[in-house]
């Protein structure tokens, strides 16, 4: 995606900057669900897959609700199906730039949109 900017004085600094540079505060708070819509879109899988062993949506799921915070660790582990113990695993294993393109579809509603439709769903990891 490009991004142009012009300089004459016409808009507002705040009016040129992209959209994603609004992450920079973490006082975002979600639901589980809207994050799990949010980790889909950003790696293109369903919202489901947040449960399965070994799939990336469930490291960046984990990695994105320890990173906005506010959330007890025993929901965030029953939110995706492991014990309290193995978040940490997890936490580590989630790819910093899938987390930051998450937090992203989370913030802009036309990104977040794509876990939410069965229509433009990939097939499934691994099949």
């Amino acid at each position: 995606m490009f991004w142009f900017t012009v300089d004459d004085g016409s808009c507002s600094d705040s009016a040129r900057k992209p959209p994603g540079h609004t992450l920079a505060n973490s006082g975002l708070a979600a639901t589980f669900e809207a994050m799990a819509s949010a980790c889909a879109s950003s790696l293109r899988c369903r919202p489901d897959d947040r449960y399965r062993k070994g799939h990336p949506c469930r490291a960046t799921f984990v990695g994105l609700a320890t990173e906005l915070g506010g959330s007890p660790r025993s929901s965030i582990a029953a939110a995706v199906g492991v014990s309290v113990r193995a978040l940490h695993s997890l936490r580590a294993r989630a790819e910093p730039r899938a987390v930051v393109a998450a937090k992203r579809c989370l913030v802009d509603p036309r990104l977040h949109a794509w876990g939410a439709s069965p229509r433009r769903q990939l097939p499934a990891f691994g099949s």
